[in-house]
């Protein structure tokens, strides 16, 4: 993601043995560069590493992750500059959040975030830096919900600075940071090779800034990712590199005072994850974090629907049985299922019939409904246990149980 542009020259570590599958990916943007990266590293290794420039002056400006061998491996992008700044890395949701309230109050703002999957569940690094300006972020939404939140921010005066985009339990999702900001921003998804280099040329002559980028495999295509900003400043992308001709294209492009902004990392193992995982299932699908907010936020708290919400239900027609839906489960009218618009997959509701006052427990795992003016679409079966399939659409009232 971009940070400030601090005039900059670049100081190379000394190659290390980097597995061969792995690609590099990087963005380039204008500025004497004075900065240094430290690649393909365990958590010691790298921990020292960011310890040791921290205190030579050098503040972490990207984090990326990589499985290799089943073991976690980082890299890092150091840019020189001053001011507060901290890393927090590897740690559980709870530990995340903690960790971000108490650095709020320090006025320290969420630049970079980065996930990754383990035997151990999901786990979350990010990058905190000195700003009066506030920030939001929200984690394992799908990607209809972002295009809601993208609006919302932006109406806020938000500007999106990173995007993480993974699967989960078969299921898209995605992460993002936003920050306070007037300039333009565009989050563009599911872009091939050809449209993206495309979007690139346009966006550049408007003096669009590219920002971050994620390349990922669909149907074994590449496929990106990809957010662009205002900023009138020189850019250049390298993509799909090995070490070696990366570290050749970065030689070159320092000598023309171009530093690396965005380093994304492609290849190596699948991600490990462990659908029974407890902590899985305490993670809620929507959660926002901005100073201002009352309460305490060291619980993420629950999306859109709350305790008690009323409005209208209605249930899927058979024609869908058999169907996909947004999870990637396929729909069965026989099982007590939901679509909802923002709810996390996986969440459980009880649904009252107001009308009657009959509940039944479902379970999120659709988007939906479409129209406007319905609160939750209930499967078959679902609907009949409210008795209410002769009315079609019913008076309910929802409450999240968890």
């Amino acid at each position: 993601m971009l940070k400030k542009l601090i005039p900059l020259m670049v100081l190379i570590f000394a190659a290390m043995d980097l597995p061969a599958q792995i690609q590099y990916n990087g963005v380039w943007h204008e500025g004497i560069n004075d900065h240094k990266i430290w690649m393909d590293a365990d958590w010691r290794s790298f921990r020292g590493k960011w310890s040791e420039l921290s205190t030579a002056g050098y503040r972490l400006a990207d984090i990326e992750t990589a499985i290799i061998n089943n073991e976690v491996k980082y890299y890092g992008v150091f840019h020189r500059g001053d001011g507060a700044y901290k890393l927090w890395a590897d740690v559980d949701w709870q530990a995340f959040v903690s960790k971000r309230d108490e650095w709020k109050s320090q006025n320290l703002r969420l630049n970079d975030i980065e996930i990754h999957f383990t035997s151990r569940g999901k786990k979350f690094s990010g990058i905190w830096g000195e700003s009066e300006e506030k920030d939001k972020l929200l984690v394992d939404i799908d990607w209809q919900t972002l295009q809601y939140r993208i609006e919302e921010f932006r109406s806020q005066g938000y500007r999106m600075v990173d995007i993480e985009r993974y699967i989960f339990d078969g299921a898209v999702l995605y992460a993002a940071v936003w920050h306070q900001s007037e300039e333009i921003d565009v989050l563009l998804n599911d872009l091939d090779a050809e449209t993206f280099q495309s979007m690139m040329a346009l966006f550049k002559k408007n003096n669009m800034l590219l920002l971050d980028v994620e390349k990922y495999k669909n149907g074994g295509v590449d496929n990106y990712i990809a957010i662009w900003q205002g900023g009138k400043v020189t850019q250049k992308l390298v993509e799909n590199s090995d070490w070696p001709t990366f570290l050749n294209e970065w030689k070159e492009l320092q000598q023309n005072s171009m530093r690396l902004s965005d380093l994304e990392i492609t290849g190596g193992d699948s991600m490990i994850v462990n659908a029974s995982d407890p902590l899985q299932n305490t993670i809620d699908a929507v959660v926002e974090f901005a100073a201002g907010l009352t309460g305490s936020s060291s619980e993420p708290e629950k999306p859109a629907v709350k305790k008690g919400n009323e409005g209208k239900a209605s249930y899927y027609s058979d024609d869908l049985h058999g169907k996909t839906t947004a999870s990637g489960e396929i729909y069965d009218r026989d099982k007590l299922t939901a679509a909802h618009r923002t709810l996390a997959f996986g969440t459980l509701c009880r649904i009252t019939n107001i009308k009657n006052d009959k509940s039944v427990t479902v379970r999120i795992n659709d988007r939906g409904p479409q129209s406007g003016g319905l609160l939750i679409d209930l499967s078959y079966a679902a609907a009949e246990a409210l008795d209410g399939i002769r009315d079609g659409i019913m008076d309910a009232r929802i409450e999240i149980l968890k």
